[in-house]
């Protein structure tokens, strides 16, 4: 009912101002500057390795935090990290030179935004993913990290790592060539969901899939459309190939043997009248095995080799990048969830019961050190399902104080240090 969806929402909204006051009081974080931040990187949205006034922002906000520059690193174009060098009391918990790290994504979408907010991007490119939000829950972090350097091991440190260019998949990598993980022993990351506001998700395996993109093209022989018997149609071929290649998908009942193949883009042509020479489309394959992945691929490849082939055309494939499948690894999984419940209390974790078909380029980190991957829930009770990615999304700031609480609570257990005494009597 109505009056009950209202109540739930007052009851979640009561619980996120308490966080947004306890990341305030006991930790001195100014949220007004956080989620101001937040909605001006939002405000002027940046794609894939154009985000440069995003890495202003962030610069001048670690700066007027405490930061120092000779601490700070640009690289891949528009990201950066920052290390966050202890200098308290060696722990003996940790090896020397310990290097904990923490991501965010930054960059947005080229598409319209629809929301019509007094801070919505205007410039055809948005922020419908929530990197903003991503952004804002790590400077948030960084804030109390700067100010408390003096309680951090002096073997210990904080990465913090802004990467650009997730949307397309190569941001990380461009991070992993430039150094970013160098001395890196483990790393963490997030990402908001439709799940209800201040709940969240940990999984200790998979947790999203991996991702392979690739393109076909067919090519014919042009012709004038009123003789079509002279030439070779490319468009006919590539659309009786995408016809066939959803019967192949594996069909498996587990997960982990499952694959999805999805066509996003078909282009052909450029007149109405005229037969073109080529025609091309470009896709996905996403699943949790790379082993069966691959063989969808290759599946894919025989059809776009052979069905053109029938029709007089010549179709090729290319595989344009790849990602792995996301796969959290059980001991940092388990810091995660401990730091998780002791924010926001066993019965706001929900199981993870199967993994995310969505990709993530936070597993070519993890494919390289030990690392864990949570989801935030941001729908507010009663509201309407979130879907990324759409023109109207906007990332909800009530969720912020309670991300960055995790990450610092997950900072002070895996160091052994408190930097403010938190009352677990807030739920």
């Amino acid at each position: 009912t109505w009056g009950y969806r209202y109540q739930r929402y007052r009851n979640q909204m009561k619980l996120m101002e308490k966080y947004v006051k306890l990341i305030e009081s006991r930790y001195k974080v100014n949220m007004s500057k956080v989620i101001s931040t937040r909605r001006s990187i939002h405000q002027e949205a940046e794609i894939a390795f154009q985000e440069f006034k995003t890495q202003s922002k962030i610069i001048n906000f670690l700066m007027s935090a405490g930061g120092e520059e000779k601490f700070l690193k640009k690289m891949a174009s528009t990201g950066l990290i920052y290390d966050v060098k202890g200098l308290g009391p060696k722990t003996s918990l940790l090896p020397s030179n310990f290097t904990l790290c923490i991501r965010a994504d930054i960059d947005g979408r080229p598409m319209n935004e629809t929301s019509g907010l007094p801070h919505a991007c205007t410039t055809g490119r948005a922020h419908s993913c929530g990197h903003d939000g991503h952004t804002a829950t790590l400077l948030a972090a960084s804030d109390v990290l700067l100010r408390n350097r003096h309680k951090i091991p002096s073997n210990c440190q904080v990465r913090l790592l802004f990467q650009p260019a997730e949307e397309v998949f190569m941001g990380a990598q461009r991070m992993i060539d430039e150094g970013g993980l160098e001395g890196v022993n483990e790393i963490y990351g997030l990402h908001n969901t439709g799940s209800g506001t201040g709940l969240a998700k940990i999984g200790e395996s998979f947790v999203c899939s991996g991702v392979i993109h690739f393109r076909v093209e067919v090519t014919g022989k042009s012709t004038h459309g009123s003789i079509p018997d002279l030439g070779f149609d490319p468009i006919t071929a590539i659309a009786h190939t995408h016809c066939a290649l959803h019967p192949f998908t594996p069909r498996r009942p587990h997960f982990e043997e499952q694959a999805v193949c999805t066509v996003g883009c078909i282009s052909a042509g450029a007149a109405f009248n005229i037969i073109p020479d080529l025609a091309s489309m470009e896709g996905s394959i996403r699943g949790y095995d790379e082993n069966v992945m691959q063989d969808t691929y290759s599946k894919l490849a025989r059809i776009v080799e052979n069905v053109p082939s029938a029709l007089g055309c010549k179709g090729t494939t290319i595989i344009k990048k790849t990602v792995p499948p996301l796969k959290n690894a059980q001991a940092q999984a388990q810091h995660a969830i401990r730091a998780a419940i002791s924010i926001l209390g066993a019965e706001n974790l929900l199981p993870f019961d199967r993994p995310e078909m969505a990709s993530e380029d936070f597993s070519l980190y993890t494919s390289k050190i030990p690392g864990a991957f949570l989801f935030m829930g941001g729908r507010n009770p009663g509201a309407p399902p979130i879907i990324p990615h759409s023109s109207e999304f906007d990332y909800n700031d009530s969720i912020i104080a309670s991300s960055a609480l995790i990450w610092i609570r997950l900072i002070e257990q895996r160091f052994g240090i408190e930097f403010q005494f938190i009352s677990l009597n807030i739920h």
